[in-house]
C-alpha cells in the first residue's frame, strides 16, 4: 500500500510550529527565521508537518502563528535587554 499525501505538503522540521508544538532551539537568529518564514509561505502551502506537534491543516495560519510568535518574543527579551 502506498501512502497518498495531499498537494502543497510542508515539512517544516522546526522552522514552523503549531499551538501544541515545543519552543525552537536558543541558538536560532530570529530575523533569518522570520526571512524563512515568508520564503515558506511563498509557494502556498496547505499543510504543514512541523517537527514537533500536530500536523496544520491550515499552514497560513500555522506560519503566522510562528512569525507572530516569534516577534513577540524578539520583542520581550529586546525589552528585557534594555531594562
Amino acid at each position: 500500500m502506498m501512502l497518498e499525501l495531499p498537494e502543497r505538503v510542508l515539512f517544516a522540521a522546526r522552522s514552523c510550529r503549531t499551538a501544541a508544538s515545543r519552543v525552537w532551539p536558543a541558538a536560532v537568529n530570529a530575523h533569518n527565521w522570520l526571512a524563512s518564514l515568508r520564503q515558506a509561505a511563498a509557494p502556498g502551502p496547505r499543510f504543514i508537518i512541523p517537527g514537533h506537534g500536530k500536523p496544520s491543516v491550515d499552514a497560513a495560519e500555522a506560519i503566522a502563528f510562528t512569525d507572530s510568535y516569534i516577534r513577540f518574543v524578539h520583542n520581550k527579551m529586546n525589552e528585557a535587554v534594555s531594562n
